[in-house]
């Protein structure tokens, strides 16, 4: 629900058919410098910070020598894996460098991606963002976009770490080292019930559209990627009686752009156990 960790898979059809064997994991650093996640599990993990683990010898397990350590910023906001397999991750921190950048390195010999914080790259983050949420970066054609609370638009009444905050904004050039905004998104504010106030609880960017889902009533508002105009918003329809359950998880809502240029939209539904999915064409 709070973006604690990034888990790695791989597949092995010889060995282990359609079973996904443990590969990788990224951990952030307990805030009270307690192990990341506890001291059961997994086995030989550092009794403090943040690491990496990959499974150096194949066998799905967690062994003592199997990590790479660090100590960082405590609070996530958020994680990619882009097209090339790079991880991002954005940490909310106030120090204005908020932003880490894991190069991938290839495969080892048993097919696991390698990352390691030695290859790590700090990048400073856009001054406009004071609390940095979110992160999706599509090197293809050199975009970035961030979602955060902003001094124009900070959080009203309380934290809420699990929301992507009050506006999202979109870099074109982001490794030639532009950080001037395309365009800023202001974001839907839910005040339905004070002093509770609610952002949107999660973003996805697809094609030539940027989704933002909002909490309570999983109302996903529909931006131009190019414009930042909004275009349209999705709701719950009378296939499931107009009703859905909060949505409650960092990446509630995941859009893919098909070949055929259709959109498939889909948003948990943690009332019901299941997801509702849009389609539409753009």
């Amino acid at each position: 629900m709070y973006n604690g960790m990034l888990q790695i898979y791989r597949f092995n059809r010889q060995t282990d058919g359609e079973i996904a064997i443990p590969s990788g994991m990224f951990v952030g650093t307990h805030p009270n410098g307690k192990p990341a996640l506890g001291n059961n599990f997994p086995p030989f993990q550092p009794l403090e910070g943040e690491w990496i683990w990959r499974d150096k010898n194949g066998n799905g397990a967690f062994d003592r020598d199997e990590y790479d350590k660090s100590k960082d910023h405590p609070y996530i906001g958020g994680w990619w894996v882009d097209s090339k397999g790079d991880v991002w991750k954005s940490l909310r921190t106030q120090d204005g460098v908020g932003i880490r950048h894991f190069p991938l390195q290839g495969l080892d010999k048993h097919g696991n991606p390698i990352y390691s914080y030695s290859k790590m790259e700090k990048i400073g983050h856009p001054k406009i963002f004071g609390d940095l949420r979110r992160i999706e970066y599509f090197p293809e054609t050199d975009t970035m976009y961030l979602s955060g609370y902003t001094p124009d638009n900070p959080a009203i009444n309380g934290d809420y770490a699990k929301l992507i905050g009050s506006e999202i904004a979109r870099y074109d050039n982001w490794s030639k080292g532009n950080r001037t905004p395309k365009w800023r998104i202001v974001l839907p504010v839910d005040k339905s019930a004070p002093p509770e106030v609610l952002n949107p609880a999660a973003m996805s960017i697809a094609g030539d559209y940027v989704f933002a889902v909002t909490v309570k009533k999983a109302e996903v508002y529909v931006y131009d990627a190019k414009t930042g105009r909004q275009v349209r918003v999705l709701k719950p329809g009378a296939e499931v009686f107009g009703e859905t359950g909060w949505v409650d998880i960092p990446y509630g809502v995941r859009a893919f752009q098909r070949k055929n240029g259709e959109y498939l939209v889909f948003v948990e539904e943690d009332a019901k156990a299941k997801v509702i999915m849009y389609r539409f064409n753009g």
